[in-house]
């Protein structure tokens, strides 16, 4: 049996089958938790890529604010050509465990333009922010929302959440690993992000693919 056929076995079929959520976005798309956005909401956003449709559901919906972030020229262009920026703070920035200057690696692919996590020898730097300096930056205590679509960094983005035991109600994440794209995570590193989630104390509410919505399990008691 394969590792991710036993995960979905223990850690994702159990809960996502159960839980109530909503599908929102088109080309990027990805499942929250019903009745759990309003307009009070703070949504934090990391990778704009070619596509925000995600958060212009949100948006649209529930006439949130959502903090996005992506430092890449694929998404500072993206944001560019976007006439509409209703209810939306960009920050060509990256989303990293710490800020400062990052190092990035090129896209696996020029079509697609995701900028990936990378080394030094790359020499691609840009600006980065951590989600504890995004939370003072705009005097929160709590994230409701947080979207990472970032290329390999979700690993450190997310143990930056234990860490630092940051309050973060929902966690919609592509979970990436060197079968997909060019960096130094493989299956077993992502099938332990699953595990470790889980552990404390988060649960799988959605998945497709790689892509997975997590929600803290008390926020699922009574959902509907």
């Amino acid at each position: 049996m394969s590792v991710f056929k036993k995960l979905k076995e223990l850690f994702i079929l159990p809960f996502s089958r159960k839980a109530p959520t909503e599908l929102l976005g088109e080309a990027d798309q990805w499942a929250v938790l019903r009745n759990s956005i309003n307009a009070q909401s703070f949504i934090i956003s990391a990778g704009v890529g070619r596509s925000i449709t995600f958060e212009e559901a949100i948006i649209e919906k529930f006439d949130a604010t959502v903090i996005l972030l992506d430092p890449s020229p694929t998404g500072v262009e993206t944001m560019r050509k976007k006439t509409d920026k209703r209810n939306i703070d960009f920050l060509e920035m990256g989303l990293a465990s710490q800020g400062g200057e990052i190092s990035f690696g090129r896209p696996d692919r020029t079509d697609e333009g995701s900028f990936r996590k990378g080394g030094k020898e790359e020499g691609i730097v840009f600006e980065c922010i951590s989600l504890d300096e995004l939370l003072a930056k705009y005097d929160k205590n709590k994230i409701d929302l947080l979207k990472i679509d970032v290329e390999g960094f979700e690993y450190e983005i997310i143990e930056s959440i234990f860490e630092k035991k940051l309050d973060v109600e929902q966690i919609c994440v592509e979970i990436h690993h060197n079968k997909v794209i060019a960096i130094d995570k493989t299956v077993a590193d992502a099938a332990l992000l699953i595990i470790k989630l889980f552990r404390h104390g988060y649960r799988v509410i959605y998945n497709r693919n790689m892509d997975f919505t997590f929600s803290k399990q008390q926020r699922l008691v009574g959902a509907n």
